[in-house]
């Protein structure tokens, strides 16, 4: 059986959404391919999750620099597969892991090259067009057929939406605090609805003290620490509304149903941001006109683009490493 390698850095505070794509894509590749994971995340916990959906985790030196020649020191790689998320990679890393005998995946938010690999996949919708400079010799797998999630969110949707519950999510870290301006700003002005509020172990200390004050001082506020896959998959059901960052969260609502508002506020989010919004899977969230777009949001009724019954990433991604590994 060939192997996948995962390579991805990151923690709780910094490169979490680039180590949780990879840990769906391992759940989606392990019936088929050995998975391992190459990583110098070295908080516990994060190690200990990774060996939940990899067959075996490489612990790198932490804050080293990627090299490929140190990584993968050790490690087999004639005909075997490296796929990498990230951007920090220096330029020579794939053309090393090629001249290594490896086919080369690259996972990637910007469209801007220049690119070294044998496969480029972005899970925005309708960025094609951003890809001006690939060459024909690298494949592109780009839009939602090849969304990037948690097994969980590829399911069925089963829950009932109720229309006085709105989510909000900005994110694994929220660096920016955004929960909480967007708290501030709009319970006052929205107090019918029910605001479902999650938050990761990610968020700075202070950060999750603020929004705990501020849920304890408005009834209509309810936090959601730490929820695993399948709890935000049933939190997400319960809302009629959501108002997520433009990243994973954005696809993660969509699976379960959710026309969501979509606020960008990265340039890792732009391509995103703007395919959803273009596709009718999302609506355009302006913060700097916080009331009035969620006013907007909230009364609209037009076209709304769905997940059809055919959707199924897992078996698109699985088929594209198989030709890969062929």
């Amino acid at each position: 059986m060939k192997t996948v390698y995962l390579r991805a850095d990151g923690g709780t505070k910094t490169g979490w959404g680039h180590i949780n794509r990879l840990a769906g894509l391992a759940s989606m590749l392990r019936a088929s391919f050995n998975t391992v994971f190459v990583t110098a995340a070295a908080e516990t916990h994060l190690l200990s999750k990774l060996r939940g959906h990899a067959d075996r985790v490489v612990q790198l030196p932490e804050l080293a620099e990627p090299d490929f020649a140190s990584d993968f020191r050790g490690l087999e790689t004639q005909g075997h597969i490296l796929v990498a998320d990230g951007y920090h990679f220096p330029e020579d890393y794939f053309p090393a892991a090629r001249a290594a005998g490896m086919r080369t995946v690259f996972i990637d938010d910007f469209a801007r090259g220049p690119f070294h690999c044998d496969c480029v996949i972005n899970h925005a919708p309708a960025c094609a067009s951003a890809y001006v400079n690939l060459p024909d010799s690298i494949r592109l797998c780009d839009g939602i057929a090849y969304a990037l999630l948690r097994p969980a969110f590829y399911t069925a949707i089963s829950g009932s939406p109720d229309p006085r519950r709105i989510l909000l999510s900005m994110g694994a870290a929220d660096p920016e605090s955004w929960t909480l301006k967007l708290l501030k700003e709009l319970v006052p002005a929205f107090p019918s609805l029910e605001w479902q509020v999650m938050l990761t172990g990610s968020f700075e200390a202070q950060h999750r003290a603020a929004l705990a004050q501020f849920a304890d001082a408005h009834k209509q506020v309810v936090l959601h620490p730490d929820l695993d896959a399948e709890a935000v998959c049933g939190l997400m059901e319960s809302c009629g509304h959501a108002l997520v960052s433009a990243s994973t969260t954005l696809f993660e609502a969509w699976s379960r149903g959710i026309f969501a508002a979509a606020l960008a506020y990265t340039d890792n989010q732009r391509l995103i941001y703007e395919g959803m919004v273009q596709q009718g899977m999302a609506f355009p969230f302006l913060a700097a006109d916080a009331k009035a777009s969620l006013t907007a949001y909230l009364a609209y009724e037009g076209q709304r683009c769905r997940r059809s019954a055919t959707w199924n990433p897992p078996a698109t991604l699985r088929k594209v490493f198989e030709e890969l590994a062929a």
